[in-house]
């Protein structure tokens, strides 16, 4: 049909315009794109109410036709097709002679957005059309801050993202222009080219005085803090060239940037940060108040510990001590603790003594007699000047916190150190080889110790004796070595005259009770209240070692505490029936013996109401 319309004159064309179909009329605009005023109504009528005649003629840039429509026929400048006006039509496609012919006719919604909320600056701007941008903020009311429904971003934001650096001065160069609006990821122009690792962008966004280099993302986080997070060094170097950078800003957990650098291991950020003094001086600690050093020293991070320390102004604080001021020596301590031999070795090349105490008086040595790490106690005492023997504010040395904490290997290599004091005294007036016999001690340790030749009859302060205490405690793999030894006392008593037999049956230590009985041990023993331990055993009810004692020939059954009770009479007293019966098997027991009340067994059972007891013992 077209091309048979094509071979008739234009003028017989457009004499007939009103019989052609409109598409056939729109194809033959393509082809002649006559300026006929008449040509130009049968066009303008081919267009229903649906449609815009307007935005077709915007859409093909035709500068005459869409000023006869506006012009001859009236076309409504402000109408809406597909959601979009003529303006956004002709800014979404760079078409600034057009943008300039509507702009003359003072459109009133200069801010109207298409279907996801793009207005024409916003259009303009995607498309880089700085001319058109300009035309469109000389418009009155004209919202440079508008964003978009989709994404939540604005002309500037896009004009980062594009990196069109000419339209991001344009639009920084004008007051209306919000720099620091969040898209809905929550991101400033300036996150976004963080993120981005676009430098020239956060350069030019970092140099005007409007854009807020300290804003915060969802997650509390500024540009600087991200920058540092996701090791971004280039775009670091351009935030820190800004005088307003707030290094003291924390995110949602607490951590600042140069906290992040730290953790990272991140050489290059933490210098670039520590650069700036202010950083350092001002640095708040952590949520965990852990510093920023011992964060350094925890992760093993030898580089940044020099940069941390070298660094004089820098704050350390560490929770449970109170240093404000750097101190190379708990540096020291600490990387002793976490076992970073390496990073006390540089804490000492930097003025860090080697036996540095904490405020509880533990040393370096101290806190490796804890571990099991081998490396770094052979490097402390490799030093010089180390004190082997130095005591904490309890006067234990590193041999009694070795023992405490079962490190044999440790205790062998400080063994074999010259001037080593291996019975030294805590301020309980307890060795080291005391602590060797407690529960649950290594008996390797007491064996090691016992061959080094320690003293192993030495009483604590209370005068109990490493043969005491292995007995209370039921170690009974020391308390066999201790008994091979000719000269151990047996019988040895504390100040309150307990000896070692007691405080087993005290404990229930019904095996220990009879390796010490076989061994020696005097049954009949009593304490300073004088009990024996026959009764402790029933006072605290261990039938097992009654029983053990009761087959003993040497027992005397019978024996009386200071207040004149016998067992029997402790058994009826407490009315414990099943102790009462196992003592009336014994053949000497003396059933009617009175104590200091002159009250027997009997009584005691009638006088509290135990009639089992009774019936026994009638």
């Amino acid at each position: 049909m077209l091309m048979s319309l094509l071979r008739l004159p234009i003028e017989l064309l457009i004499s007939i315009g009103s019989l052609l179909e409109k598409r056939d009329l729109r194809s033959l605009y393509h082809v002649c794109r006559t300026t006929s005023s008449i040509f130009k109504w049968h066009l303008w009528k081919s267009f229903d109410s649906g449609e815009s005649a307007l935005n077709w003629a915007v859409y093909q840039q035709d500068y005459y036709l869409v000023r006869a429509f506006v012009n001859d026929f009236k076309a409504d400048i402000h109408g809406v097709y597909k959601g979009e006006t003529p303006l956004i039509v002709a800014s979404r496609f760079g078409w600034e002679r057009g943008v300039r012919l509507l702009v003359a006719y003072k459109p009133r919604d200069v801010n109207r957005g298409d279907d996801i909320g793009r207005t024409a600056l916003w259009w303009a701007v995607d498309g880089g059309h700085i001319q058109i941008v300009s035309q469109l903020l000389k418009l009155l009311g004209i919202d440079l801050n508008k964003w978009d429904t989709w994404e939540g971003r604005t002309p500037i934001a896009v004009a980062a993202e594009k990196r069109d650096i000419a339209l991001l001065e344009l639009l920084l160069s004008d007051a209306r222009t919000n720099p620091n609006l969040q898209s809905f990821a929550h991101e400033t122009p300036l996150h976004a080219a963080v993120r981005r690792q676009d430098c020239t962008v956060v350069r030019k966004l970092t140099q005007s005085t409007r854009v807020n280099i300290n804003s915060r993302d969802l997650y509390n986080m500024t540009p600087t803090i991200f920058a540092v997070r996701y090791r971004m060094h280039g775009a670091l170097r351009q935030l820190l060239l800004s005088a307003n950078v707030d290094h003291n800003v924390t995110d949602d957990q607490g951590h600042s940037a140069l906290w992040y650098a730290v953790d990272n291991g991140d050489e290059i950020s933490v210098q670039l940060l520590l650069d700036n003094m202010e950083a350092v001086y001002n640095c708040r600690e952590t949520t965990t108040r852990e510093s920023l050093l011992g964060l350094a020293i925890t992760r093993g991070c030898e580089p940044v510990v020099r940069q941390l320390l070298l660094q004089q102004e820098y704050s350390l604080l560490k929770e449970g001590l109170s240093f404000r001021t750097l101190d190379q020596n708990m540096a020291f301590l600490l990387a002793v603790e976490k076992g970073q031999a390496r990073i006390a070795q540089i804490c000492l090349s930097l003025g860090a003594t080697i036996n540095a105490s904490r405020e509880n008086g533990e040393t370096a040595l101290h806190l490796v007699a804890r571990q099991d790490c081998c490396a770094i106690a052979c490097f402390l005492l490799s030093q010089k000047g180390l004190n082997i023997n130095a005591p904490d504010k309890t006067l234990r040395t590193p041999l009694h916190n070795a023992i405490i904490f079962n490190r044999l290997e440790f205790i062998s290599t400080i063994l074999a150190e010259p001037g080593i004091r291996a019975d030294a005294r805590d301020m309980l007036g307890r060795t080291p080889f005391w602590y060797a016999t407690r529960e649950g001690e290594n008996p390797d340790i007491a064996s090691v110790l016992l061959d080094y030749g320690v003293d192993y009859n030495a009483p604590d302060s209370e005068g109990c004796t490493p043969l005491g205490s292995a007995a209370e405690s039921g170690n009974t793999a020391v308390l066999r070595l201790l008994l091979g030894k000719r000269d151990i006392h047996v019988n040895a008593r504390t100040e309150d005259e307990i000896p070692p037999l007691w405080l087993a049956c005290s404990a229930g230590q019904v095996d220990i009770a009879e390796i010490l009985l076989n061994n020696g041990a005097d049954i009949n023993q009593r304490s300073r209240e004088g009990t024996s331990p026959i009764h402790v055993s029933i006072i605290r009810n261990h039938t097992k070692v009654v029983r053990l004692l009761l087959q003993q020939h040497e027992i005397d059954i019978n024996i009386k505490t200071d207040r004149g009770s016998t067992a029997l009479i402790l058994a009826a007293a407490t009315g414990n029936y099943a102790l009462v019966r196992l003592l009336l098997e014994h053949n000497t027991i003396d059933i009617n013996a009175v104590d200091d009340r002159q009250q027997t067994a009997h009584a005691w059972a009638a006088r509290k109401g135990y009639a089992k007891i009774l019936k026994l013992l009638n």
